[in-house]
């Protein structure tokens, strides 16, 4: 990751040198952030403040390299003011990391920025505040920290320790469909999980992408995802100002659980259900664990995690439903794909079985209005399908096929 500076920021940054928190806050910028600063270093030759000056010459002894392969670079020529926001709070094929730095910033320009609670932004004074935001323990830097699951009493450690984020992923396969009525769960877990991660956002439109089950192992239900979308974007809205871009991935692999922010990344043993509707934990899962990311080993196995679910979406085996909105994932046009009144061809196969060689996406998942006898009818090509191509309901036939009648 990187850390931006500039000159008003780093005087002041220096100016807390005495502070108790000042030397772990240096140690894990120097040991984990290639430090970026966008002025010459011979303009801190020219401070007047004597304190300063002192400080910025017992940094200088201490800071002439960095640990772990990291750099300092001076002049650095980005960002460059005034920052558009808007702009620059969207991924940047010439910035990969840009959404994953913290910024030390100057002038009105940053302030707006620092507003929205996306970035990690810190106006001058605010230095040691934001790196501090990077920690998921109370009492040092580490990496990770671990949790005992079955003692948490609701979702306030994910509140305590979140940091700001453009972008929101979850993965976790049972999230929405944990026991018989999984609905009457939401709101003390994945809703109280979203809320949380949040806290920092304000004006903005979060991207919120989960990569989860939506249907049955054995098909006989299938979650009303729009509904929950819903939901969603009425409390997200209700607390950022703004309503945010909502995508369900259902892939066709996924066991693992996790959320991943610009900042942060969390991991469970079990499901993300952990509280009844009464607020009791009956988690059955050992422990969570809240890592951050700005560890170059974590950040590379966040990127590996993310790179997995974009190769389902590439290769077509998941099925999309929502925004398709995401500064971490990319997601294929579909404007080519079926739209309302035309006919779809199913493939057949040299003995006249259906086969699904390539993915035909539900009708549903473009938001197209579809009658209970045309689902009915879809249902029963859903099963030939799955019959036909030898597909077993255990394996999570990954493409639903819905075609409306056709009179002959």
């Amino acid at each position: 990751m990187d850390a931006y500076f500039d000159y008003t920021n780093f005087c002041s940054y220096l100016a807390t040198y005495e502070k108790s928190d000042f030397r772990e806050c240096n140690d894990v910028l120097r040991s984990q952030f290639n430090r970026r600063f966008t002025f010459n270093r011979d303009h801190l030759l020219e401070i007047k403040d004597p304190k300063i000056k002192r400080n910025f010459d017992l940094w200088t002894l201490n800071n002439a390299a960095n640990r772990r392969g990291t750099v300092n670079d001076w002049n650095a020529s980005f960002p460059v003011h005034p920052i558009d926001s808007a702009k620059f709070l969207v991924a940047d094929p010439e910035h990969p990391d840009k959404l994953n730095s913290i910024y030390m910033l100057d002038g009105n320009d940053a302030s707006s920025l620092a507003y929205h609670g996306a970035l990690l932004v810190a106006k001058p004074g605010q230095e040691l505040e934001v790196i501090n935001n990077l920690r998921v323990r109370e009492e040092d830097f580490q990496d990770v920290e671990i949790y005992p699951a079955r003692e948490l009493k609701d979702w306030s450690i994910v509140n305590q320790f979140a940091s700001p984020c453009t972008d929101i992923i979850i993965a976790d396969p049972w999230i929405f469909m944990h026991g018989k009525d999984p609905h009457r769960l939401y709101k003390n877990n994945v809703y109280a999980i979203l809320d949380s991660l949040a806290r920092y956002a304000n004006d903005i439109a979060l991207n919120i992408v989960f990569v989860t089950e939506t249907i049955e192992k054995d098909g006989s239900e299938k979650l009303d995802v729009r509904q929950i979308i819903s939901e969603i974007k009425d409390l997200i809205a209700e607390r950022v100002g703004r309503v945010p871009k909502v995508t369900f991935v259902r892939p066709w692999q996924l066991h693992d659980r996790y959320i991943i922010t610009n900042y942060k990344w969390i991991t469970s043993s079990h499901t993300f259900t952990y509280f009844e509707e009464d607020g009791k934990n009956f988690t059955t899962g050992e422990s969570l664990h809240i890592h951050a990311a700005y560890s170059p080993k974590k950040r590379e196995l966040q990127k590996q995690l993310i790179a997995s679910v974009q190769a389902e979406i590439n290769a077509r085996r998941a099925s999309v439903i929502g925004d398709r909105v995401s500064n971490f994932l990319n997601f294929p046009d579909v404007s080519d794909m079926p739209k309302e009144g035309e006919i779809v061809h199913l493939k057949r196969d040299e003995d006249n079985n259906v086969v699904c060689d390539c993915a035909i996406a539900p009708f549903s998942d473009f938001g197209l209005d579809i009658t209970d006898e045309e689902l009915e009818h879809s249902a029963f090509v859903i099963r030939k399908v799955m019959e036909n191509t030898k597909a077993r309901t255990k394996d999570r036939y990954p493409y639903f096929i819905y075609v409306k009648k056709v009179e002959s």
